[in-house]
């Protein structure tokens, strides 16, 4: 999956590293169901990674606060990505 890809070829340390992924899954869970099957899952897969790489530095070691982060990233980006389309880079 590109998101995971762009996840794992990012340069950080290990332990965070292993936060990003974890905020990552919490974001998309709490996340998955609020898509129809129209909509393009993958691109919308790609904004969480995006959203978990530029937030990391506020929060490298707690998931938790970082999935959250990325959760209220996403919240106030819905409008554009929903105007530009999902596959728009914001």
């Amino acid at each position: 999956m590109k998101a995971r890809r762009l996840i794992d070829e990012s340069v950080l340390e290990p332990t965070v590293l292993a936060v990003v992924r974890e905020a990552f899954d919490q974001a998309w869970e709490a996340n998955k169901n609020r898509y129809s099957a129209d909509e393009d899952v993958t691109e919308i897969r790609l904004h969480l990674a995006r959203a978990a790489l530029a937030l990391v530095a506020y929060h490298p070691d707690n998931a938790d606060a970082l999935a959250r982060a990325i959760l209220e990233r996403m919240r106030a980006l819905e409008p554009i990505i929903s105007a530009r389309g999902p596959g728009a880079q914001v």
